[in-house]
């Protein structure tokens, strides 16, 4: 018999099977280690690591899904933990808190160029220092809020932060030890805050007069007055803040200088 043998052939249909989804796991402390390492191998060089974030960090590391631990190592060292504490208590001095007075503007530099090359970063940006005036009781000391407030006074006139933010700071446990008293008299005796009265005004008109109160409050506490009477814009500072604070007269108004007057001694 001629011919070719057949071949065996498969008979039937076969399931195509579809590969999961992995979702990639979410390890902000696996970042904080190489942003971290970043960072100490540049060193303090305030050039050389606006460089790092732009061009390094961007293109090794997922800044933007981790852009809060890169925030937060910035600006204190280290992941912030949910009630203030640095999480593990590792951290870096290559950061805001660690810089000399003299060099804050520098290093906030380093915020303002590299949000303007991504803008993705610059709401997170204002809710970061939101959410450090809100623990700054646990996790700064009196000379660090003095930075973080001189921080966000050059942030404020270059206006990368929203001056709503301030808000957070008339909440009845910073009051209590004057933590952002102290924070706020930082913040109005930053030389560059030449413009405090477009600032406050613009406060006033999106409905935070207890903000401003709460400034001219500060002003007026005498156990602050030599910190701020050095200052060469403080009696223009008080200018502003008084004519602000004259608007009070009724309803809405008058209620929130009733409650204001209630914190008050607080400052006194």
């Amino acid at each position: 018999m001629s011919g070719k043998a057949l071949k065996p052939t498969l008979s039937g249909t076969r399931n195509k099977t579809r590969k999961r989804d992995e979702k990639e796991r979410y390890e902000p402390q696996v970042f904080r280690d190489a942003i971290i390492t970043g960072l100490e191998d540049v060193g303090n060089n305030h050039d050389q690591l606006l460089k790092y974030l732009c061009d390094t960090a961007t293109g090794k590391l997922d800044v933007k899904r981790y852009g809060e631990t890169l925030l937060d190592v910035l600006f204190v060292g280290g992941i912030i933990s949910a009630g203030g504490a640095i999480e593990g208590n590792i951290r870096t001095n290559i950061c805001l808190i660690c810089q000399e007075t003299e060099d804050v503007k520098s290093f906030t530099n380093i915020f303002i160029q590299f949000i303007r090359r991504y803008k993705w970063l610059q709401k997170s940006l204002g809710e970061e220092i939101r959410k450090i005036i809100m623990v700054m009781r646990v996790c700064l000391n009196d000379n660090e809020r003095g930075l973080l407030g001189s921080a966000t006074a050059h942030l404020l006139i270059e206006g990368i932060i929203p001056p709503t933010l301030l808000s957070g700071l008339t909440q009845d446990h910073l009051l209590k030890d004057e933590v952002s008293v102290t924070f706020a008299a930082s913040l109005l005796s930053c030389p560059l805050l030449t413009n405090l009265e477009i600032l406050l005004t613009v406060c006033w008109k999106r409905g935070y007069l207890f903000v401003v109160l709460f400034f001219r409050a500060v002003v007026n506490n005498r156990n602050l007055s030599p910190l701020l009477s050095g200052h060469k814009y403080i009696q223009h500072f008080y200018c502003v803040l008084d004519n602000l604070a004259s608007i009070v007269h009724s309803g809405i108004l008058h209620c929130m200088f009733l409650n204001f007057k209630e914190l008050s001694h607080f400052l006194d």
